[in-house]
């Protein structure tokens, strides 16, 4: 799919004053599959204002007896969810509950697999919500997971967790963990045991927890749109002027 895509686009490019890439990472795969590099500018994603009069407006929710995990998206294969899943099986622990916020056809795969593991009764699917009430659950989360298995050039979620004081735990596929820095910790992609063990420094290590949610809130301050529509005004202006 990825590579009739580019086809598609090279048809094209030669039309093309510039391109704009989310990420470093991005604009290497763009330039290793044929487009000229000296054409694309890389400037990233920026928070969504209204998510974060969202979080500002959403008290954070008390829990006692349970930590919980979040992942907000489309349950495809490809988002590595069944990596969660299995990462969930293998701590020793019964008070983590995982909820899966959105929809996919990879759905029933998983829930089947949740049971199959043994934590059916600990992974919830609400399915596909509005913005209202996806930030419930954000402020419900211990930990947002990004367990990607390929390369997104810069998952929006990522920012909405920061807007929320949520650390994160994310694969080491793509961008990710350069864009975060110490907002998160890095699995490696595919692998459920690594990603257990992150998941348990962040759930039970107040401390790195703290550390973890105080650099997010530096890191999300380098998103605002104001800053990031900025460059695009700049971009446009200098396509413009030529």
């Amino acid at each position: 799919f990825l590579s009739a895509q580019f086809h598609t686009l090279r048809r094209y490019a030669r039309d093309v004053d510039v391109y704009i890439a989310l990420s470093e990472e991005t604009k290497r795969y763009y330039a290793s599959s044929g487009f000229d590099p000296g054409k694309i500018r890389v400037i990233p994603n920026m928070f969504d204002p209204a998510m974060m009069d969202l979080a500002n407006a959403t008290p954070r929710t008390e829990h006692k007896g349970t930590k919980n995990i979040i992942y907000t998206g489309r349950l495809e294969v490809e988002k590595g969810l069944q990596v969660l899943i299995e990462s969930l099986s293998i701590i020793d622990r019964k008070d983590i509950m995982l909820y899966l916020v959105g929809k996919g056809d990879y759905t029933e795969r998983l829930k089947d697999l949740a049971v199959k593991l043994g934590v059916g009764d600990r992974v919830v699917f609400p399915g596909f919500l509005p913005q209202e009430e996806i930030a419930r659950y954000y402020a419900l989360a211990d930990v947002f997971v990004h367990p990607a298995l390929w390369p997104e050039p810069f998952a929006r979620t990522l920012l909405e967790s920061l807007a929320f004081n949520v650390p994160l735990v994310v694969s080491d596929k793509g961008p990710s963990s350069r864009i975060l820095e110490e907002a998160c910790l890095s699995f490696r992609s595919g692998d459920a045991r690594d990603l257990a063990e992150k998941l348990e420094t962040v759930l039970y290590d107040k401390v790195k927890a703290n550390e973890m949610r105080a650099h997010g809130r530096i890191v999300l301050s380098r998103y605002s749109p104001d800053t990031i529509l900025t460059k695009v005004e700049k971009l446009y202006k200098d396509v413009m002027a030529k």
